[in-house]
């Protein structure tokens, strides 16, 4: 681990994933934690242009303020890779919360996701797209509320296409629509929040699969059973909100 990014100086690693690393630093200028995430940007031609269009968004998403999301206090380039520096959010993700409980109870459950689509829908609002909500994406802080974080891939919305070899996210909470299409709207979202809604509610994912092609392939053919056939306690007409979220045609 680096001792220190721009000015920041590192603590500890928070966490890893596919687009980079997170860890906890102190700012000695403002004397307070945050979280610093560096990202992975694909080397070649398009690189230049990529940082570019990820610290816009980010200079963006910085100016959000809402009680449902992360906020991004600053962006920068350290040894010619983008970071992001975050609010650091004293709790813990929706996903290891899920390991120590699930499913929800069906009211927690519905409550998270309200939180969730009130701050998705602010960034909407914004015309930012999150395009990576899962539930290693939303904290739940001290307090209990859902707070969405890791903008990192947001984008600005648009129906323009994406080569299926540049899909970005995470296979079980991907649109249909996104990977058959490459198209990314403000549904696609949606979609998201409806597949983490049925893992709180059922304990598992709506969708298995042994690699992430099967995944990605029954998310777009496959039928989802509804979540009331896993959980008893779900009533007929929050199986239909589950299912009009996750509609095949969005």
């Amino acid at each position: 681990m680096p001792e220190k990014i721009g000015r920041f100086e590192l603590v500890r690693v928070l966490g890893k994933g596919a687009q980079g690393t997170v860890y906890l630093a102190r700012d000695p200028h403002l004397q307070r934690q945050v979280a610093i995430k560096t990202l992975h940007v694909e080397q070649g031609e398009n690189r230049e242009r990529s940082i570019k269009a990820l610290l816009d968004e980010a200079r963006i998403v910085s100016k959000f303020q809402h009680p449902n999301i992360v906020t991004v206090y600053d962006a920068g380039e350290h040894e010619g890779s983008p970071y992001l520096v975050f609010e650091y959010v004293e709790g813990t993700t929706l996903a290891a919360l899920l390991k120590k409980q699930s499913p929800l109870p069906v009211a927690r459950a519905g409550e998270i996701a309200a939180q969730i689509l009130d701050g998705i829908a602010y960034a909407h609002q914004k015309q930012i797209a999150h395009r990576d909500l899962k539930p290693a994406n939303i904290m739940i802080d001290s307090n209990g509320t859902a707070r969405i974080m890791d903008f990192g891939i947001a984008r600005s919305m648009s129906q323009e296409k994406i080569p299926a070899a540049e899909l970005f996210g995470t296979p079980f909470y991907m649109a249909p629509e996104y990977i058959s299409h490459g198209v990314f709207d403000p549904k696609s979202d949606i979609f998201s929040v409806g597949m983490m809604l049925y893992e709180m509610l059922t304990g598992a994912p709506a969708v298995q699969g042994k690699s992430a092609q099967e995944v990605l392939d029954r998310i777009v053919n496959q039928a989802f059973a509804p979540p009331s056939a896993k959980n008893g306690e779900i009533s007929e007409q929050l199986d239909g909100i589950v299912q009009k979220a996750l509609a095949k045609n969005p």
